[in-house]
């Protein structure tokens, strides 16, 4: 089941915040929903399994336009180059970015706003890429443990930590987090797993499960054997009933849809103490009740 994020929203009353960040209206606009729905585990999502033959989830690259960059991170196209500055701040004194980071990291003013949200002593970090998010929780929190499989990823990512002055705050770890998470110890988890490139808005729902590698319903679950405070940093056009199932029986979680000049830009998932007070909870229908 889909859910349009932008639906209702003078009827449920949903709570705004904003911020302006170099001339980009920055607002949230959160809703509540208590989690009604048959818990969403790995072992259902692989029994509820929709995969279809029509080519749609084999693997696909992006082609981008050819725009010269700096310092070899390679090619891009120019509109992600226009978003450097919206990406990092301080992108002019010499942040470092990949080619794939460039349409993937978290823009800076919406890194802090999460940030914000989720101050707390340590905060894990699951898959930090470049650093955006790394960077924004080392600003309030007292230790980041900052994990990406990737080790060219974590070069960047302590770069541009050093460059923002954080990275004394940092725990930078090259590993698989599935491997990884038994051995963790952290007040929240935030997850923001590879929606597999610009291409994840060709499909109308986004599943994610099936659209996220590693599977995002198991990256979830391991996030929940650490502590119940979870983050999920996920596409605008997720499937809403999926990010309500992974919560627990009669368990609240708070979503908030994050738009950037009037436009949906993510959606970010707040599990347990996460959540702020509701001003109105609702409930999403059983597919036999629809």
């Amino acid at each position: 089941m889909s859910l349009d994020p932008t639906a209702d929203l003078e009827q449920h009353r949903p709570r705004k915040r904003s911020r302006s960040s170099g001339g980009s209206a920055i607002v949230h606009w959160s809703r509540w929903f208590r989690s009604t729905l048959p818990l969403l585990s790995a072992t259902s999502a692989d029994e509820c399994d929709r995969r279809t033959s029509d080519g749609h989830d084999s693997e696909q690259s992006c082609v981008l336009n050819a725009v010269g960059t700096p310092s070899g991170v390679g090619v891009i196209s120019l509109k992600y180059w226009r978003q450097r500055r919206f990406l990092f701040s301080r992108f002019d004194e010499g942040v470092h970015l990949d080619a794939e980071s460039f349409y993937s990291v978290t823009p800076e003013a919406i890194a802090d706003h999460i940030a914000e949200r989720c101050a707390a002593g340590v905060v894990i970090d699951a898959f930090c890429g470049a650093g955006g998010n790394a960077i924004a929780f080392a600003k309030v929190c007292s230790l980041v443990i900052a994990i990406d499989i990737d080790p060219n990823r974590i070069a960047i990512a302590r770069h541009n930590a050093m460059l923002y002055g954080v990275a004394d705050r940092i725990e930078f770890i090259v590993g698989d987090f599935l491997q990884l998470s038994r051995s963790l110890s952290g007040d929240v988890v935030f997850l923001s797993p590879p929606w597999g490139g610009p291409n994840y808005l060709e499909a109308e729902t986004f599943d994610i499960a099936r659209n996220m590698d590693p599977d995002g319903v198991r990256v979830f679950e391991a996030a929940r054997r650490l502590t119940p405070n979870v983050c999920y940093f996920l596409p605008r056009n997720v499937d809403m009933a999926q990010v309500v199932a992974l919560a627990g029986p009669d368990e609240v979680v708070e979503i908030e849809t994050n738009y950037v000049r009037n436009a949906v830009k993510s959606v970010t998932a707040y599990y347990a103490g996460l959540a702020a007070s509701p001003i109105c909870i609702e409930t999403l229908p059983h597919d036999d009740e629809q």
